[in-house]
């Protein structure tokens, strides 16, 4: 919408002697970013930064009032990634977080929006531990039908193991740690494919792939094995060599034996 000459001289007098756009939009019916373009010339550059700033509040806590406490993608989504870090650095908003598994969850909200951050982050981990579940030290171990028989083997062959013990250092549950996984000098994750879809093959082995990373990262020496059935393909096997030391069939552990000797003696 275009204003008469006359308005915008009118709202620049105003604001010369009131220095407040929203107040001189108010006496004028005129929006105050309307009125901000116009003024923006005289108002030297640490002011304009200023109202830029003060604007950016304003709207975000308009946000935060409509929709209430956000998760990180939705308040990165509102106002990208530098102003939400500046917005809580200035306590316009307040974050919090709770780690589940490798990875921290965080909610945003105003203030009076405590109790609402604290329900909706509950429901995310809630929702997470329905999908992802956690495997703890003090809960019963669950072996795979393909677990059950490398744990065996295992046994038999006289390796020391742990099944499913944690990674302190990067908070991860492999499935088998050699000798321990306080210190392991070989970590086996066994994977059984139902299916030869490629989607499937392509997001197992990504998650594999993902996590043999982190291993690698904070445990440079440890031999990472990938125990694998006979449903794999040519294809989905090259997808895994990326990631681990070694790759066994399980209809073939006498190969696993030979590994775990060559790497436990050394």
């Amino acid at each position: 919408m275009r204003y008469p000459e006359e308005i915008k001289s009118q709202a620049i007098e105003l604001y010369k002697n009131i220095k407040n756009t929203h107040e001189v939009g108010k006496q004028l019916g005129i929006h105050h970013w309307t009125v901000y373009h116009w003024v923006r010339d005289i108002i030297p550059e640490k002011q304009q930064k200023k109202n830029v700033r003060r604007e950016a509040n304003i709207r975000a806590i308009k946000i935060f009032k409509n929709q209430g406490p956000l998760t990180y993608k939705e308040t990165r989504r509102f106002f990208g990634e530098g102003t939400k870090e500046r917005l809580v650095k200035d306590g316009i908003i307040k974050r919090i977080s709770r780690k589940y598994g490798k990875f921290t969850y965080s909610v945003y909200f105003i203030e009076g929006q405590e109790k609402m951050a604290e329900e909706k982050l509950g429901n995310i981990i809630k929702n997470l531990s329905n999908f992802y579940p956690i495997i703890s030290p003090n809960l019963p171990k669950k072996y795979t039908e393909q677990e059950k028989n490398i744990a065996e083997f295992l046994k038999i062959s006289n390796i020391p193991f742990e099944h499913s013990e944690l990674l302190k250092k990067i908070n991860l549950c492999p499935d088998f740690s050699i000798p321990n996984s306080d210190k392991p000098s070989i970590i086996i994750e066994a994977k059984k494919m139902n299916t030869k879809s490629r989607g499937n093959y392509t997001y197992t082995s990504k998650i594999m792939g993902f996590d043999t990373l982190l291993i690698k990262r904070h445990y440079p020496n440890c031999v990472l094995i990938a125990i694998i059935n006979n449903i794999w393909t040519p294809s989905g096997e090259n997808r895994l060599k990326q990631a681990f030391d070694y790759i066994i069939q399980d209809n073939n552990l006498t190969k696993l034996l030979k590994v775990c000797k060559k790497h436990l003696a050394g």
